[in-house]
């Protein structure tokens, strides 16, 4: 068992277990103030065993892309979001393809006080 806390099974076993997030992230100056950005994060699986597959417990992967405006009064930075992850559940009673898709958007900006 990688965790001595959090949610345990009734026989006492884990259920989540540590995970690991790798991320990579990077900007490229297009023209003037515009930037290119974009970035990569995956989250390795936290489930002990295959009984316990949730979609907070999945390994998922998160892919950005976007602009950022600098050097004009309130910076500004839009990026759309790609969220992607896939696992199964396989014991007796059924056996489980679990996937999960989805697509956003951010909208910030900058204001110094």
């Amino acid at each position: 068992q990688g965790s001595e806390v959090g949610n345990k099974t009734d026989d006492g076993a884990s259920v989540d277990e540590d995970y690991i997030k790798f991320q990579l992230n990077g900007r490229y100056e297009a023209f003037g103030a515009v930037s290119l950005t974009g970035g990569m994060t995956h989250k390795t699986l936290s489930y002990a065993d295959n009984r316990n597959v949730y979609v907070t417990t999945m390994p998922m992967t998160l892919v950005s892309i976007g602009l950022q405006l600098d050097n004009i009064a309130v910076p500004v930075a839009l990026e759309l979001l790609h969220v992607f992850g896939k696992d199964g559940q396989s014991i007796q009673e059924f056996n489980a393809d679990l996937k999960v898709t989805g697509v956003g958007g951010s909208l910030s900006a900058s204001v110094q006080l």
